[in-house]
């Protein structure tokens, strides 16, 4: 059999899957035959977080992956609903209704708090699931068209951080101690669902899986007869960079996809904390990682911190930033093969 590619369509397009030796989506799995353990993989998408969950499992007939795939899918969705900010009843919404109030936490926002934290340290506090008040604003002056009075960033800017929020137990209760605190995961949210999906795959007993969220991925062992996943990276208009991975996720972010012009200015969906406002340069950054968290949430910290945030960067992880002037910056690209245009044969 000859090597077929699948493209994924997503909305953002950030990243796209080429996934070598797959010849249909949903409907038609493709098969590579060969004995008793005849493989073929099964692909199921579906609506999730504001974007496209696309999900890949190789497996023989008869092995359970349609029942690991919508296991897959149900945790997708009940971490949605921990963690979303745009639901008012969502329990990332609720436990910080009322400054001083103690209010038990799910072991799910439990994690994320876990990840934020550290994700708040290692970037110096870019990335900080604790800037909600500025989310907040920004959203309002993105609607209204103009941007927020320096008073009213001044009163958003003094209740971020962690420091305003308590815990007790296990962690198994948390209290603010400051009103109107208010918590976004939006930086890696969407990367810790593609990670839990990933794991109920992967402890089904499937081990070359891929669970792409809107352009961000995490795949595990190479399809069968092939070397690794075959990835694109459409950072910027005409960029065809391919990447061939394995047991790796990357997370693509910047002013390409999500812009908007204010007071005659372009300003991304990002925000920079330390202004409280959109982040203005064109900027993207791709960052492959061992979890889908840790790359969604430093591909937005490298969006704001551009090259010197190339130094921070966890070990074994890498990155690459695409400037808007042309320029590119690397850091240990992965330790895979790029080639151009075409895959190898």
């Amino acid at each position: 059999m000859g090597s077929l590619v699948l493209w994924i369509p997503r909305p953002r397009a950030a990243l796209f899957a080429l996934l070598l030796g797959l010849l249909g989506a949903c409907v038609a799995p493709d098969a590579i035959s060969g004995g008793p353990s005849r493989m073929s993989a099964l692909t199921v998408t579906g609506p999730a977080m504001g974007t496209e969950f696309s999900m890949v499992v190789w497996g023989p007939a008869g092995s359970g992956r349609a029942a690991a795939l919508q296991r897959a899918f149900a945790r997708v969705r009940e971490l949605e609903r921990v963690l979303t900010d745009y639901e008012s009843k969502s329990e990332a919404r609720q436990v910080t209704i009322g400054a001083g109030q103690w209010r038990p936490i799910s072991p799910i926002l439990v994690e994320a708090l876990a990840h934020g934290r550290a994700l708040a340290e290692q970037t110096k506090g870019l990335v900080d699931p604790t800037v909600g008040p500025l989310t907040r604003l920004w959203r309002r002056s993105v609607r209204q068209q103009s941007l927020p009075e320096p008073a009213r960033l001044e009163q958003a800017r003094r209740t971020v951080g962690f420091e305003h929020l308590e815990f007790m137990g296990n962690p198994d209760r948390m209290r603010c101690s400051v009103e109107d605190m208010r918590l976004d995961f939006g930086a890696f949210g969407k990367g810790m669902a593609i990670d839990h999906a990933f794991e109920i795959l992967r402890a089904a007993g499937f081990m070359s899986v891929l669970v792409d969220g809107g352009g961000d991925l995490r795949v595990g062992a190479a399809p069968p007869g092939k070397a690794g996943w075959s990835v694109g990276l459409e950072a910027q208009e005409g960029d065809q960079t391919v990447v061939l991975i394995h047991d790796r996720a990357l997370a693509t972010s910047g002013i390409r996809f999500q812009k908007v012009e204010i007071e005659g200015r372009v300003y991304g969906h990002i925000i920079d904390p330390r202004t409280g406002l959109g982040i203005r340069t064109r900027r993207v950054a791709t960052v492959a990682a061992s979890t889908a968290c840790r790359a969604d949430g430093w591909a937005t910290a490298l969006c704001i911190l551009g090259q010197e945030g190339l130094t921070l960067l966890p070990e074994g992880a890498g990155a690459r930033i695409l400037e808007g002037d042309g320029g590119v910056h690397t850091q240990n690209l992965w330790g895979i093969g790029i080639w151009g245009k075409e895959p190898p044969k």
